[in-house]
């Protein structure tokens, strides 16, 4: 009887130090950190403001240049080639979405390589060559990286435009560039959007 009661109290003991063991494993652990690509755009003095230069307005003169910064950081655990995809949209312009990219027009791409666990930039330098004022919209003429473009969009009076900063990465069963980067539920959209108004 002596001999039972102490194999019962040893097989109790062993279950209870289990059970508080594997609690006490899973309290203190650190939880898995989640895979992601940042993506942030950078003011030319470095801050993620004062994109503008004139107070903060998102007022935009012919001629003015901007020097902006895309930066992507990589915390997917691998080397990542990504394209930056620039669109331009107005007002009434669909953004896109955590599952889809917007239907704005494509203005600018780069592409480049991100190592795994460090930052690569891009720079977006633009300017206003010219605006045209063909019935009540306002038309733009812009110069992108020192390309010229001419964007098929138009604000009234010239108020709300703005640039949408889509990140896609390059997908490797398809090998082509997918809108967003691979999460552990599926590829997660990422992108950033700046308002401007023709001063």
């Amino acid at each position: 009887m002596l001999h039972r009661k102490a194999v019962l109290f040893l097989v109790f003991l062993a279950s209870f130090t289990i059970v508080y063991s594997s609690v006490a494993f899973f309290v203190l652990s650190k939880p898995a950190a989640q895979a992601f690509i940042g993506f942030g755009v950078f003011a030319s003095n470095g801050s993620l403001s004062n994109y503008y230069q004139n107070s903060g307005a998102p007022n935009v003169t012919i001629g003015q240049t901007l020097n902006w910064q895309l930066q992507i950081a990589n915390r997917i655990g691998r080397i990542q080639l990504a394209e930056v995809v620039v669109r331009m949209g107005n007002l009434t312009t669909i953004p896109p979405t955590e599952t889809g990219p917007s239907n704005a027009p494509d203005i600018d791409e780069s592409i480049i390589t991100v190592p795994n666990a460090e930052n690569s930039t891009v720079n977006f330098d633009w300017k206003i060559i010219s605006v045209s004022h063909p019935g009540r919209l306002t038309y733009l003429t812009l110069e992108i990286n020192g390309k010229q473009v001419g964007p098929p969009v138009g604000a009234v009076s010239g108020q709300g435009f703005r640039f949408i900063f889509e990140l896609w990465t390059l997908e490797g069963q398809s090998g082509s560039f997918q809108y967003g980067y691979p999460g552990d539920n599926g590829r997660v959209g990422n992108w950033l959007m700046l308002w401007f108004n023709s001063a």
